[in-house]
C-alpha cells in the first residue's frame, strides 16, 4: 500500500485544448496483476452516482443508472469523465495500480450510464477480499494536481465553470467498506464542491431606458483562487496562492422571471464580514454599488441574492440560499416567496409552563438550543406559489390527478398514489386551488392568490419544500421562531388579539385571509398564530426529559406536527398559543393547514 500521494500533472491535447490526465496515473491495476479474482475471471466493481442524494444500487450484473447535474443543476454531459479512486478500507491509503481509472458517461441526460473509458479503466477489487472505499472526483480540463485540485475562478464563462465545477463524493458503504464477495455496487453522492452566487436584477424607472447587455457587472475583492482537498473533498481558498481580485459574473442567455438581467459566479468557500466584497453595475457612466452582507458561503451551497437598482442605490432583498443541486433544476430561480426573515441562533425554554392556560400534558418545558442560524419565510405558502410548484412539475409530465389515497381529487406525484400532494377546493370550500381538466393545469380561486394554500397534505409541504431547496422547519425552529425570545402565551402576551391572528372572533367572513394582513411577532413573522395551522417536518412524539440539541424528534411514528392555530379556533380554547401542539396523519388535508417553509445556510 502505498500512501495518497501528490498528484503529478499531465497534459495532453485533444481536440485542440489541454486535457488533465492525472487521474489516469499509470499502472493501474487489471484482470491479470495482483488484484484479478482467484478464479482468474475477475470481480469489476460497479458505481452508481448521484448529487445531494444516493441512489438505488443495481444488481452487479447490469450497468448502473445514474442521476447527478453539472454546472446547469440537472444533468451530465455525454463523454464526462469522473476519476475513481481504490482506498484501502483500514489504512485509507490508495490501493497500488488502483490510484485513478476513468469512467465516463455513456450519454447526455439526467440519468445515464457510467462506463470505463477504456478497458483498462475497469477497476477489479482486491484479489484478497481486503475491504475497500472509493473516492470520485470530476475530470477537469486545464488544473494541475499537486496535493490536490487548484482553480483559478478569475475567468467565468460557462465553457469555463462547466471545467471549474469539481464533483466529488466518497463511498465507503456507510463506514463498512466494500469487498469483492459481496458483489456490492458502490452507490456515490456527488456534491459540488464550491459554492455559486447568483445575482438576479430589477430596476426601476429612476435609472431610465438601457439595454441589459451594456450594463457591466463586476464582483469585486473577492478570493479568486480556491483548493479542492481530493482525499477529504474539502474546498476552500487556496492558501498557497492566495489571490485578491475581481470576478466578472457570467450573463445569463434568459433571465429570471422577473428579472431584466441574471448572473452567476462559482466562488471558493470562504467567510466574509459585511462589506468586504461588493457587486459594482456599470451602466453608462453611472456606477453602483452593492455590499456584500456578512456571509459564510460554503460548498454546494447557491446564494441568490435579489436586487433592484435605482436611482438613489441598490435595494437588496433577502438571499436564497439553499442546496445548489436542488434548488434551480438548471435555471438559478427559486419560488420567490415575498420574504425571509434571518432567525438567529439561540437557546429558549420550549413549551409552556404549568399554570399557563389551556396548557396540554404533551407541552412539558425543557431547554432546546438551536445551533445554527436560519431563514424562515415571512408569510406562509400561497395558493399562487402552491399552484406555480404543481404546474412545475405538470410541465416535467410527473404531476397526475384523481385518486391518491385517501382522496379521489387529489393531485400526485407519479408512481405515489400514497402520498397525495393537495386537494383539489372545487367541490369544497372555495379558498384554495383548482385544477383545470381541460389543460390539468392548477390556479387559485380568484380572489385568493395570495392567501395561504390549504388542503395541502404533508407530503404536499415537503414536496414544495423539497423542490425549490427549502425544507419544512421542524417543531424546535417553528417554536422558537414564533416566541421570538417571548416567554409569554402567545407572542405578543398572554391573552388572544385580533391585531395579531385571525380567529373565530375576528374571522367575518369565515375562511382563510389574505397572508400579512396582522400585526407580525417581534421577529418580524406573520400569521405564526391563527390563519392556518403549518406543518413541521417532526414526527409527534413525547418531548425529551433533558435538554436539546437541534431536535429532529423522532425517528418514526404515525402522525406529525402541526402548529400556530387557524381561524377557526375560539380564544377560550388557547389552542393557538405558541407552546400549543396539533398532530395529523402525513396524508391528512384540511381546509385549516398550511404551511411555511426555512432554509438553513
Amino acid at each position: 500500500m502505498s500512501t495518497l500521494k501528490n498528484f503529478r500533472y499531465v497534459a495532453r491535447t485533444l481536440s485542440g485544448g489541454a486535457l488533465l490526465a492525472g487521474l489516469l496515473l499509470s499502472g493501474g491495476c487489471s484482470e491479470d496483476d495482483g488484484f484479478a479474482a482467484d478464479d482468474g475471471s475477475g470481480t469489476a466493481v460497479n458505481f452508481t452516482a448521484g448529487i445531494g442524494e444516493a441512489t438505488p444500487a443495481p444488481s452487479v450484473a447490469t450497468m448502473p443508472q445514474t442521476r447527478t447535474a453539472t454546472t446547469g443543476g440537472n444533468s451530465w454531459v455525454k463523454g464526462e469523465a469522473v476519476g475513481i479512486f481504490m482506498v484501502d478500507h483500514s489504512t485509507r491509503n490508495i490501493v497500488d495500480g488502483a490510484e485513478n481509472r476513468q469512467y465516463v458517461t455513456t450519454a447526455a441526460g439526467a440519468n445515464v450510464s457510467f462506463s470505463p473509458a477504456t478497458p483498462d479503466d475497469v477497476i477489479f477489487y482486491p484479489q484478497d477480499n481486503a475491504r475497500v472505499d472509493f473516492i470520485a472526483c470530476s475530470y477537469v480540463t486545464g488544473l494541475q494536481f499537486t496535493g490536490g485540485i487548484h482553480i483559478n475562478l478569475s475567468e467565468q464563462t460557462a465553457e469555463r465553470q462547466a471545467e471549474n465545477d469539481i464533483l466529488w463524493a466518497k463511498a465507503d458503504k456507510g463506514g463498512a467498506g466494500y469487498s469483492k464477495a459481496e458483489k456490492a455496487a458502490v452507490a456515490f453522492t456527488f456534491r459540488h464542491c464550491l459554492a455559486k452566487l447568483t445575482i438576479q436584477c430589477k430596476a426601476d424607472g429612476s435609472v431610465g431606458t438601457f439595454d441589459p447587455a451594456d450594463m457591466t457587472v463586476t464582483i469585486k475583492d473577492i478570493n479568486v483562487k480556491a483548493l479542492v482537498n481530493v482525499e477529504t473533498g474539502y474546498t476552500g481558498v487556496d492558501n498557497n496562492n492566495p489571490t485578491i481580485g475581481n470576478i466578472i459574473p457570467r450573463t445569463w442567455d434568459t433571465p429570471a422571471e422577473g428579472c431584466f438581467a441574471t448572473y452567476d459566479a462559482l466562488i471558493p468557500p470562504a467567510t466574509y464580514t459585511d462589506g468586504e466584497v461588493t457587486v459594482e453595475f456599470k451602466i453608462g457612466s453611472d456606477i453602483y454599488k452593492w455590499s456584500v452582507p456578512s456571509v459564510t458561503f460554503e460548498s454546494g451551497k447557491n446564494y441568490i441574492y435579489p436586487l433592484t437598482i435605482r436611482k438613489t442605490g441598490i435595494d437588496a432583498g433577502t438571499p436564497i440560499i439553499a442546496d445548489w443541486q436542488t434548488n434551480d433544476h438548471g435555471t438559478g430561480t427559486a419560488v420567490e416567496l415575498k420574504d425571509f426573515v434571518r432567525i438567529p441562533a439561540g437557546t429558549f425554554l420550549m413549551g409552556s409552563p404549568e399554570d399557563e392556560p389551556g396548557r396540554d400534558s404533551d407541552e412539558k418545558q425543557h431547554w432546546v438550543t438551536l445551533s445554527k442560524d436560519f431563514y424562515m419565510s415571512k408569510y406562509q405558502v400561497t395558493n399562487a406559489q402552491y399552484a406555480a410548484f404543481l404546474n412545475a412539475k405538470h410541465a416535467e409530465g410527473v404531476l397526475e390527478y384523481g385518486v391518491a389515497y385517501p382522496f379521489k381529487d387529489a393531485a400526485y406525484l407519479t408512481g405515489s398514489t400514497g402520498e397525495p400532494l393537495v386537494r383539489d377546493c372545487n367541490s369544497m370550500s372555495k379558498w384554495g386551488i383548482t385544477r383545470n381538466s381541460s389543460d390539468g393545469t392548477w390556479s387559485p380561486v380568484s380572489g385568493y392568490e395570495n392567501h395561504p394554500v390549504i388542503y395541502v397534505t404533508w407530503y404536499g409541504a415537503k414536496a414544495y419544500a423539497d423542490y425549490y431547496g427549502y425544507s419544512l422547519p421542524t417543531e424546535a425552529q417553528w417554536e422558537y421562531a414564533c416566541r421570538a425570545g417571548t416567554t409569554t402565551a402567545y407572542s405578543y402576551g398572554d391573552t388572544a388579539d385580533g391585531d395579531y391572528m385571525w380567529y373565530t372572533e375576528n374571522n367575518d367572513p369565515r375562511g382563510t385571509k389574505e397572508v400579512g394582513t396582522k400585526l407580525p411577532n417581534p421577529w418580524g413573522l406573520y400569521n405564526m398564530h391563527g390563519n392556518v395551522r403549518e406543518w413541521c417536518s417532526d414526527w409527534y412524539g413525547d418531548y425529551n426529559d433533558s435538554s436539546d440539541t437541534d431536535p429532529t424528534g423522532p425517528a418514526a411514528g404515525i402522525s406529525r406536527v402541526l402548529r400556530g392555530g387557524d381561524w377557526g379556533y375560539d380564544p377560550k380554547d388557547c389552542d393557538c398559543r405558541s407552546a400549543f401542539r396539533f398532530k395529523g396523519y402525513p396524508s391528512d388535508a384540511a381546509y385549516l393547514v398550511g404551511f411555511r417553509v426555512v432554509v438553513v445556510p
